[in-house]
Formats: C-alpha cells, structure tokens, sequence
C-alpha cells in the first residue's frame, strides 16, 4: 500500500468501536504506536487489547474531548509513552437529536456541537502546539457528508450543522498550518456501517418520515475504504490536497496528480455558489 506509518505516533478518538476501532488497528498495523481514547473505558481496553494481541502498540487513555484537563493528560501521556504525536484522527462524534428543529431539546442540540466541533477542536488545539514547534503533522477528520447535501439533512439539525463546521474549521486549520508542515484533511464518509448508525435508525424511525431512515443501512459501506484513505493521508502521500474535502468515492490518485489544480480553482471545499448578477 506505501503507506508505512513506522516510528510514526497517532491518536485515534472515538476510537472504542466501530469505525474508530478499526482505525487505530489499521494504523497499528502499519507501524504506528496509536494511543486510543473515548469516554468509554471498557470499549478503549477492548480496542487496546485487540491491537496488543495483533502484535502493535497501543495505549489506552479513556476521556472526555470536551474536557480541556482530560484532553492534556491524553497527549502528555502519549508523549510520555510512545514521544511526539505525528497523526491525530478526529472520529469522536454524536448522531445527535432528531426531528424539526422547534422540536429539539436545547441540551441535547448543544451537546451535539460541543462533541462533534468543540471536542474536535479542543484534542486538535492541543496536539497542534506540539506539532508547529516540530513543524510536522497530519490531521485527518472524519465528516459524514451530512455537511453539504443538496437538500440539507433533515431531522438532523444539530449533527448537520457540526459537520458544517468541521469541515470550515479543517480549511481554516490548513490554511494558518500551510507553511508549517502540517497537513489538515477531511474526509466525507458517506453512510458507513457502525453502532451510530444503528443507534440513528432506532431512534428516529417514528420521528421522521417512515422508509427514509429504514433504507439508510442498505446504502451504508464497510468500513475498509475510508481506512485505506486515512492511511494514505496519514503517509504523506497525499499532502498536497491539506484543506480539501475528500470523499470515499474519490479517485485519490488522480486527485494527488491534479493537486495544483484543485488548490488554484477552489474544488472540493465548502463554498458558496452565488447567481452572478
């Protein structure tokens, strides 16, 4: 595959299942010490285990993202562990409330943009001090497409808007990083088989309209592609795309080979389509 992560550090968040859990095997498996962490503690043991077990090396440090002090005692611990971190992949995230949006409970909405952006933010603020001062680094984020779907994403209010976000603090993050040796990607999963999928489907069914969320599951992938991108971002390989958002559809390589192109012209980027006048 070319994309040896040896000697190289991540951290995975949401990495206690699904598809964070096979994020931190995959990177484990090419190399990387990966500290793995989620609110969960039982789930971040069983991931650590299973990477132990495979024969990689992987710390488990259980936290809450939107809590500054737990965040710090995740990277100084890795540090302390494995050394500097070269590679964090933001996957912490909630499917949030569903329904209309006068409908929506205020916590639930808040929290929702507190893990899926402020959390994001808060591990990626923190692993990107240590980074300017080496001038290396790679972050990946993981977004859904939920962000800029013609027709919005309805009865998602609050998981939309976060992804929105993530995706606008990922350009904004690679634009202040470019001179710094730090790449910044998104990566727009689609709809991927995982426990938040399911946990979606359940409990929106008898809010929204019935047979749109049922089919959800029919269209959803397995995990494997957005693993090889990730390990592609994380290489290096594809530096030259910092900023863009990129799709598991994609043709990756093809994308590498016209990155001046992308870059002058603006693709694959959060804008907005203005009726010139």
């Amino acid at each position: 595959m070319g994309t040896s992560l040896q000697d190289q550090v991540a951290v995975v968040s949401g990495g206690g299942q699904g598809l964070g859990r096979a994020l931190a095997q995959g990177l484990a498996s090419e190399g990387a010490a990966v500290t793995v962490t989620a609110h969960n503690a039982e789930l971040v043991q069983e991931t650590v285990a299973m990477i132990k077990d495979s024969g990689g090396q992987a710390l488990a440090l259980p936290a809450d993202i939107t809590d500054s002090d737990a965040v710090n005692r995740v990277v100084e611990a890795t540090e302390k562990n494995f050394g500097s971190v070269d590679i964090l992949i933001n996957n912490a995230a909630v499917g949030g409330p569903s329904g209309p949006v006068w409908k929506q409970d205020v916590e639930n909405w808040r929290r929702t943009l507190e893990i899926n952006v402020f959390g994001q933010f808060l591990i990626t603020r923190t692993v990107m001090q240590g980074m300017v001062e080496r001038r290396r680094g790679r972050i990946i984020n993981l977004a859904s497409g939920a962000d800029h779907l013609k027709d919005g994403f309805v009865g998602f209010s609050a998981y939309a808007a976060s992804q929105a976000a993530l995706c606008r603090l990922t350009e904004n993050l690679a634009v202040e990083a470019r001179e710094l040796g730090i790449s910044v990607f998104a990566i727009s999963l689609g709809v991927v088989r995982s426990e938040m999928l399911d946990r979606t489907v359940e409990a929106t069914v008898a809010e929204l309209a019935s047979g749109r969320v049922e089919r959800l599951p029919e269209s959803a992938k397995p995990f494997q592609r957005p693993i090889q991108l990730c390990l592609l971002m994380a290489s290096g390989r594809a530096d030259s795309l910092s900023g863009t958002i990129l799709s598991v559809r994609d043709d990756i390589a093809e994308l590498i080979g016209r990155g001046d192109e992308i870059n002058e012209r603006d693709f694959d980027r959060l804008r907005l389509n203005a009726l010139e006048t």
